[in-house]
Protein backbone atom coordinates (compact mmCIF):
# COMPACT_ATOMS: atom_id res chain seq x y z
CA UNK A 1 0.00 0.00 0.00
CA UNK A 2 1.00 3.61 -0.63
CA UNK A 3 2.49 5.29 2.47
CA UNK A 4 -0.39 7.80 2.45
CA UNK A 5 -2.74 4.99 3.55
CA UNK A 6 -0.55 4.34 6.59
CA UNK A 7 -0.53 8.04 7.46
CA UNK A 8 -4.35 8.18 7.19
CA UNK A 9 -4.67 5.28 9.65
CA UNK A 10 -2.40 7.08 12.10
CA UNK A 11 -4.38 10.33 11.76
CA UNK A 12 -7.92 9.06 12.32
CA UNK A 13 -9.28 6.50 14.74
CA UNK A 14 -10.66 3.20 13.41
CA UNK A 15 -14.12 4.33 14.51
CA UNK A 16 -13.96 7.48 12.37
CA UNK A 17 -12.62 5.60 9.32
CA UNK A 18 -15.25 2.85 9.63
CA UNK A 19 -17.97 5.47 9.99
CA UNK A 20 -17.22 7.04 6.59
CA UNK A 21 -19.71 5.93 3.91
CA UNK A 22 -20.70 6.94 0.40
CA UNK A 23 -23.80 8.59 1.85
CA UNK A 24 -22.14 10.75 4.50
CA UNK A 25 -18.77 11.67 2.92
CA UNK A 26 -18.68 14.92 1.00
CA UNK A 27 -14.90 15.22 0.52
CA UNK A 28 -11.73 13.55 1.68
CA UNK A 29 -8.95 16.16 1.83
CA UNK A 30 -5.18 15.84 1.49
CA UNK A 31 -3.07 18.97 2.03
CA UNK A 32 0.56 19.37 0.99
CA UNK A 33 3.15 22.10 1.52
CA UNK A 34 6.45 23.13 -0.06
CA UNK A 35 7.89 23.07 3.48
CA UNK A 36 9.59 19.64 3.86
CA UNK A 37 9.06 19.85 7.64
CA UNK A 38 5.27 19.87 7.17
CA UNK A 39 3.85 16.40 6.67
CA UNK A 40 0.74 15.49 4.67
CA UNK A 41 -2.43 16.74 6.39
CA UNK A 42 -5.75 14.87 6.09
CA UNK A 43 -9.36 15.97 6.56
CA UNK A 44 -12.77 14.35 6.36
CA UNK A 45 -15.68 16.55 5.24
CA UNK A 46 -19.18 15.27 5.97
CA UNK A 47 -22.25 16.00 3.86
CA UNK A 48 -24.80 18.60 4.96
CA UNK A 49 -27.52 16.15 6.10
CA UNK A 50 -25.14 14.00 8.15
CA UNK A 51 -23.35 17.06 9.56
CA UNK A 52 -26.67 18.43 10.80
CA UNK A 53 -27.55 15.08 12.39
CA UNK A 54 -24.17 14.93 14.17
CA UNK A 55 -24.46 18.53 15.32
CA UNK A 56 -28.01 18.06 16.64
CA UNK A 57 -26.89 15.02 18.64
CA UNK A 58 -23.74 16.68 19.97
CA UNK A 59 -23.54 18.32 23.40
CA UNK A 60 -20.96 20.73 21.97
CA UNK A 61 -22.60 23.82 20.53
CA UNK A 62 -20.86 26.48 18.46
CA UNK A 63 -22.36 29.98 18.82
CA UNK A 64 -21.83 31.05 15.19
CA UNK A 65 -23.35 27.79 13.89
CA UNK A 66 -26.41 28.18 16.13
CA UNK A 67 -26.83 31.83 15.13
CA UNK A 68 -26.59 31.18 11.38
CA UNK A 69 -28.83 28.10 11.34
CA UNK A 70 -31.46 29.38 13.78
CA UNK A 71 -31.79 32.63 11.83
CA UNK A 72 -31.91 30.77 8.50
CA UNK A 73 -28.76 32.57 7.34
CA UNK A 74 -26.91 29.31 6.72
CA UNK A 75 -28.22 26.58 4.44
CA UNK A 76 -25.29 24.20 4.50
CA UNK A 77 -23.27 22.76 7.39
CA UNK A 78 -20.03 20.85 6.94
CA UNK A 79 -18.41 19.11 9.88
CA UNK A 80 -14.69 18.67 9.24
CA UNK A 81 -12.42 16.25 11.09
CA UNK A 82 -9.33 18.42 11.16
CA UNK A 83 -6.70 17.06 13.55
CA UNK A 84 -4.07 19.64 12.66
CA UNK A 85 -5.90 22.75 13.81
CA UNK A 86 -8.14 21.60 16.63
CA UNK A 87 -8.80 18.67 18.94
CA UNK A 88 -12.46 18.60 17.92
CA UNK A 89 -14.23 18.90 14.60
CA UNK A 90 -14.44 22.13 12.62
CA UNK A 91 -17.79 23.54 11.53
CA UNK A 92 -18.06 25.38 8.19
CA UNK A 93 -21.39 27.07 7.38
CA UNK A 94 -22.51 27.79 3.83
CA UNK A 95 -24.41 31.09 3.73
CA UNK A 96 -27.95 30.80 2.34
CA UNK A 97 -29.90 33.53 0.54
CA UNK A 98 -27.24 36.21 0.38
CA UNK A 99 -29.44 39.28 0.28
CA UNK A 100 -28.12 42.58 1.62
CA UNK A 101 -30.22 42.19 4.78
CA UNK A 102 -28.95 38.68 5.48
CA UNK A 103 -25.33 39.61 4.81
CA UNK A 104 -25.76 42.62 7.08
CA UNK A 105 -26.86 40.27 9.87
CA UNK A 106 -23.80 38.03 9.31
CA UNK A 107 -21.44 41.02 9.37
CA UNK A 108 -23.14 42.38 12.50
CA UNK A 109 -22.60 39.03 14.24
CA UNK A 110 -18.91 39.01 13.29
CA UNK A 111 -18.52 42.59 14.52
CA UNK A 112 -19.84 41.53 17.93
CA UNK A 113 -18.10 38.17 18.23
CA UNK A 114 -14.80 38.28 16.33
CA UNK A 115 -12.25 40.43 18.15
CA UNK A 116 -10.25 41.26 15.01
CA UNK A 117 -13.06 41.47 12.41
CA UNK A 118 -12.86 45.27 12.15
CA UNK A 119 -9.23 44.98 11.03
CA UNK A 120 -10.26 43.03 7.91
CA UNK A 121 -13.81 44.30 7.43
CA UNK A 122 -13.07 46.39 4.32
CA UNK A 123 -11.19 43.58 2.61
CA UNK A 124 -13.84 40.96 3.42
CA UNK A 125 -16.69 43.13 2.14
CA UNK A 126 -14.76 44.17 -0.96
CA UNK A 127 -14.36 40.52 -1.97
CA UNK A 128 -18.02 39.89 -1.08
CA UNK A 129 -18.98 42.42 -3.80
CA UNK A 130 -17.69 40.30 -6.68
CA UNK A 131 -20.61 39.91 -9.07
CA UNK A 132 -22.16 36.45 -8.82
CA UNK A 133 -25.82 37.36 -9.30
CA UNK A 134 -27.29 40.02 -11.56
CA UNK A 135 -30.06 40.69 -9.07
CA UNK A 136 -31.07 43.65 -6.94
CA UNK A 137 -30.40 43.54 -3.20
CA UNK A 138 -27.53 41.02 -3.67
CA UNK A 139 -24.52 43.35 -3.45
CA UNK A 140 -22.48 41.05 -1.16
CA UNK A 141 -23.53 37.70 -2.60
CA UNK A 142 -19.99 36.39 -3.23
CA UNK A 143 -19.58 35.80 0.55
CA UNK A 144 -20.05 32.04 0.56
CA UNK A 145 -18.76 30.10 3.60
CA UNK A 146 -17.73 31.21 7.07
CA UNK A 147 -16.26 29.51 10.14
CA UNK A 148 -15.05 30.90 13.46
CA UNK A 149 -12.89 28.58 15.54
CA UNK A 150 -10.37 28.53 18.33
CA UNK A 151 -7.03 26.83 17.72
CA UNK A 152 -4.73 26.59 20.72
CA UNK A 153 -6.17 29.78 22.17
CA UNK A 154 -5.84 31.62 18.85
CA UNK A 155 -9.13 32.64 17.22
CA UNK A 156 -9.37 31.97 13.49
CA UNK A 157 -11.94 33.35 11.05
CA UNK A 158 -12.22 31.38 7.83
CA UNK A 159 -13.91 33.21 4.95
CA UNK A 160 -14.68 31.93 1.46
CA UNK A 161 -15.98 33.82 -1.56
CA UNK A 162 -17.69 32.35 -4.60
CA UNK A 163 -16.27 32.64 -8.11
CA UNK A 164 -19.25 31.38 -10.11
CA UNK A 165 -21.84 33.48 -11.89
CA UNK A 166 -25.54 32.63 -11.96
CA UNK A 167 -27.85 33.85 -14.69
CA UNK A 168 -31.45 32.57 -14.65
CA UNK A 169 -30.32 29.61 -12.51
CA UNK A 170 -27.57 28.68 -15.01
CA UNK A 171 -24.09 28.44 -13.48
CA UNK A 172 -21.02 29.43 -15.42
CA UNK A 173 -17.40 30.47 -14.81
CA UNK A 174 -15.71 33.80 -15.59
CA UNK A 175 -12.04 33.19 -14.83
CA UNK A 176 -10.79 36.44 -16.33
CA UNK A 177 -13.25 38.60 -14.36
CA UNK A 178 -12.41 36.99 -11.00
CA UNK A 179 -8.64 36.95 -11.66
CA UNK A 180 -8.76 40.66 -12.52
CA UNK A 181 -10.87 41.41 -9.43
CA UNK A 182 -8.35 39.67 -7.17
CA UNK A 183 -5.44 41.46 -8.84
CA UNK A 184 -7.15 44.83 -8.42
CA UNK A 185 -7.91 44.08 -4.76
CA UNK A 186 -4.17 44.39 -4.05
CA UNK A 187 -4.39 41.79 -1.28
CA UNK A 188 -0.76 40.91 -0.56
CA UNK A 189 -1.38 37.20 0.08
CA UNK A 190 -2.91 36.59 -3.36
CA UNK A 191 -0.06 38.19 -5.33
CA UNK A 192 2.27 35.13 -5.31
CA UNK A 193 -0.49 32.63 -6.19
CA UNK A 194 -2.37 34.54 -8.90
CA UNK A 195 0.33 33.77 -11.53
CA UNK A 196 0.12 30.10 -10.50
CA UNK A 197 -3.69 30.16 -10.83
CA UNK A 198 -3.38 31.53 -14.38
CA UNK A 199 -0.94 28.77 -15.33
CA UNK A 200 -3.13 26.07 -13.75
CA UNK A 201 -6.24 27.29 -15.60
CA UNK A 202 -4.26 26.70 -18.80
CA UNK A 203 -2.18 23.64 -17.85
CA UNK A 204 -5.02 21.75 -16.12
CA UNK A 205 -7.91 23.10 -18.20
CA UNK A 206 -9.47 24.19 -14.89
CA UNK A 207 -11.87 26.88 -13.69
CA UNK A 208 -11.76 29.12 -10.61
CA UNK A 209 -14.76 28.64 -8.35
CA UNK A 210 -13.82 30.05 -4.94
CA UNK A 211 -11.14 31.70 -2.87
CA UNK A 212 -10.53 31.70 0.84
CA UNK A 213 -8.56 33.52 3.53
CA UNK A 214 -7.85 32.30 7.06
CA UNK A 215 -7.62 35.33 9.35
CA UNK A 216 -6.28 35.53 12.89
CA UNK A 217 -5.38 38.28 15.32
CA UNK A 218 -1.75 37.93 14.22
CA UNK A 219 -2.67 38.46 10.55
CA UNK A 220 -3.92 36.36 7.64
CA UNK A 221 -2.47 32.86 7.96
CA UNK A 222 -3.35 31.49 4.53
CA UNK A 223 -4.69 32.62 1.14
CA UNK A 224 -6.22 30.04 -1.24
CA UNK A 225 -7.65 29.95 -4.76
CA UNK A 226 -9.89 26.97 -5.53
CA UNK A 227 -10.05 25.37 -8.97
CA UNK A 228 -12.21 22.64 -10.46
CA UNK A 229 -13.26 20.91 -13.71
CA UNK A 230 -9.80 19.49 -14.39
CA UNK A 231 -10.00 15.90 -15.65
CA UNK A 232 -6.24 15.39 -15.42
CA UNK A 233 -5.02 17.67 -12.62
CA UNK A 234 -1.73 15.96 -11.77
CA UNK A 235 0.08 16.43 -15.09
CA UNK A 236 -0.83 20.13 -15.20
CA UNK A 237 0.11 20.71 -11.56
CA UNK A 238 3.48 18.98 -11.95
CA UNK A 239 4.15 21.25 -14.94
CA UNK A 240 3.03 24.38 -13.03
CA UNK A 241 5.28 23.62 -10.04
CA UNK A 242 8.28 22.54 -12.12
CA UNK A 243 10.53 24.97 -10.23
CA UNK A 244 9.43 23.63 -6.81
CA UNK A 245 10.79 20.05 -6.55
CA UNK A 246 9.19 19.43 -3.12
CA UNK A 247 5.74 20.17 -4.55
CA UNK A 248 6.35 18.05 -7.65
CA UNK A 249 7.41 15.13 -5.48
CA UNK A 250 4.34 15.37 -3.24
CA UNK A 251 1.93 15.83 -6.16
CA UNK A 252 3.40 12.65 -7.69
CA UNK A 253 2.91 10.80 -4.37
CA UNK A 254 -0.77 11.80 -4.35
CA UNK A 255 -1.14 10.85 -8.02
CA UNK A 256 0.25 7.36 -7.26
CA UNK A 257 -2.06 7.04 -4.23
CA UNK A 258 -5.07 8.03 -6.36
CA UNK A 259 -4.06 5.39 -8.96
CA UNK A 260 -4.36 2.82 -6.16
CA UNK A 261 -7.74 4.23 -5.14
CA UNK A 262 -9.66 4.55 -8.38
CA UNK A 263 -12.90 4.68 -6.38
CA UNK A 264 -11.95 8.30 -5.66
CA UNK A 265 -11.49 11.22 -8.04
CA UNK A 266 -10.02 14.68 -7.46
CA UNK A 267 -13.08 16.95 -7.70
CA UNK A 268 -11.22 20.18 -6.97
CA UNK A 269 -8.09 21.60 -5.36
CA UNK A 270 -6.97 24.83 -3.71
CA UNK A 271 -3.59 26.41 -4.31
CA UNK A 272 -2.28 28.69 -1.59
CA UNK A 273 0.46 30.32 0.36
CA UNK A 274 0.72 30.36 4.16
CA UNK A 275 2.03 33.10 6.46
CA UNK A 276 5.55 31.62 6.25
CA UNK A 277 5.47 31.95 2.44
CA UNK A 278 5.22 28.18 1.92
CA UNK A 279 3.22 27.15 -1.14
CA UNK A 280 0.34 24.77 -0.46
CA UNK A 281 -2.17 22.63 -2.34
CA UNK A 282 -5.32 21.19 -0.77
CA UNK A 283 -6.78 18.26 -2.74
CA UNK A 284 -10.46 17.36 -2.36
CA UNK A 285 -11.50 13.83 -3.33
CA UNK A 286 -15.00 12.48 -3.88
CA UNK A 287 -16.25 8.93 -4.29
CA UNK A 288 -17.23 7.81 -7.76
CA UNK A 289 -20.89 6.88 -7.76
CA UNK A 290 -22.05 3.87 -9.72
CA UNK A 291 -24.74 4.54 -12.29
CA UNK A 292 -28.08 2.80 -12.06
Amino acid sequence: KNRIDNKIKKTFSEKIIENVTLDNLDYFGINISSDPKQDFDFKIYYRNKYSRELYSASSTKIPIVDFLLENKLGNFLTIVHDKKHTDCSRYDVGLGTRSNGNMGAVVSYLERNCIFFEKYREEILNLAQMKCYEKENMDYSAFYFVALLNSGGNEILKCHWQNRVYDFETEFFKNEYFLDYLENSNIEGFKPILPLAKKIIKNCNANMFMEGIDYSNDGPSKHKIYLTDSRKPYKGLIETYKNVPQMQKRITTIKNWNNLHKELYCDCFAIGQDSNKNLTINFYFRCKRKRG
